[in-house]
């Protein structure tokens, strides 16, 4: 609350505890998924956030008879183009990917029909959108610190 300065604790209906997840905003909804759980596999829940209530929403990980695909990730980034949100680069389980997926909220699915990061596949990096494309820049992969940036045009 900007008027009094003060933080307000708002729970959370997460089916794991997550670190590195990733996020972004389209329109007045917040999305939060990905993420590490410390354990084996990585979590799949994915939710959206109004300001007042979580919803959750389809798995990351999902295999039924609409859709069949894996977009779970930690230490990913994240922007917005238009109204379908973007998760790049970061880990799949132990390797460090260089794949895009693309949120798209009318569906609630996922899709990885988007030319991959051409180089430098890496995690934490950041990721930001400006005047309707997005960005990717720093990041790490092993020891090497990136200091380049890439930008993606949606062309789908």
């Amino acid at each position: 609350d900007p008027a009094t300065n003060t933080w307000s604790e708002i729970s959370v209906p997460f089916k794991y505890k997550k670190a590195f997840a990733f996020a972004f905003v389209i329109g007045d909804k917040a999305y939060v998924g990905g993420g590490y759980a410390n354990s084996s596999s990585l979590p799949e829940d994915f939710y959206s956030f109004d300001g007042t209530n979580w919803k959750a929403l389809a798995d990351l990980n999902r295999n039924d008879d609409t859709y069949t695909y894996d977009a779970r990730k930690y230490n990913a980034s994240a922007f917005v183009v238009g109204n379908e949100g973007y998760v790049v680069s970061g880990r799949s389980g132990s390797s460090i990917t260089s794949t895009v997926w693309k949120y798209e909220p009318t569906s609630d699915s996922w899709t990885d029909k988007h030319q991959a990061l051409p180089a430098d596949a890496r995690e934490k990096a950041v990721g930001f959108s400006l005047n309707g494309k997005g960005y990717i820049t720093t990041g790490l992969n092993g020891a090497f610190i990136f200091d380049n940036t890439w930008e993606f045009n949606k062309a789908r």
